[in-house]
């Protein structure tokens, strides 16, 4: 099974090759948000590499995530399950980290992510916007996307509904055709 990338991580590496993809606006409207009790626990791809992803419910229909690396402090996010049609995706946005210059932090805009999600009793399956892709159509006017590029990041300026229209037209294309896979650890 390939090694389970996680956020933090597949971020960084994102940035480096300059396809990230984030967005200003969630997802979701609170009538998209689901919960379900199966992403509860903690999912990884080898727990002696020490790296995973923790989901606890959080208010609402909202979950935590945690995001623990060997050797760096954890990262934490808040969650959301999107149902839309019969697609799953997940909206993470950053928590604010403690301990961190608050005129550091004033200076960094938190964005939401989006992956489509699968989920089972034992993997979950996470496939990320695809930059090449995304930018591929909206070079070539096939994508009428509200956006921003920046130097290394795709910044997806439009509302909920937009982002939807996106993600459903384009359920599959719009997503990396080689998700990161994790398994249930406990």
């Amino acid at each position: 099974m390939r090694r389970f990338a996680f956020v933090v991580i597949l971020a960084v590496a994102l940035l480096a090759q300059g396809c990230l993809i984030v967005s200003i606006h969630p997802l979701y409207t609170e009538n998209d948000v689901v919960f379900d009790e199966a992403l509860l626990g903690t999912w990884g791809s080898d727990p002696s590499e020490g790296e995973s992803w923790v989901f606890e419910q959080a208010e609402g229909n909202a979950y935590r995530m945690t995001v623990n690396e060997k050797g760096k402090e954890p990262g934490h996010f808040e969650a959301h399950l999107v149902k839309l049609g019969e697609y799953l995706f997940l909206d993470l946005y950053p928590e604010e980290p403690d301990g961190i210059n608050e005129f550091f932090i004033s200076h960094v805009i938190p964005a939401h992510s989006i992956w489509r999600a699968t989920i089972t009793a034992d993997s979950l399956s996470l496939a990320s916007l695809d930059y090449d892709w995304l930018t591929r159509e909206i070079e070539a006017g096939q994508l009428d996307v509200e956006h921003e590029k920046l130097e290394h990041v795709l910044v997806l300026t439009g509302e909920p509904s937009d982002l939807q229209i996106l993600v459903l037209k384009h359920p599959h294309e719009a997503f990396d055709d080689e998700p990161d896979v994790a398994v249930r650890i406990k």
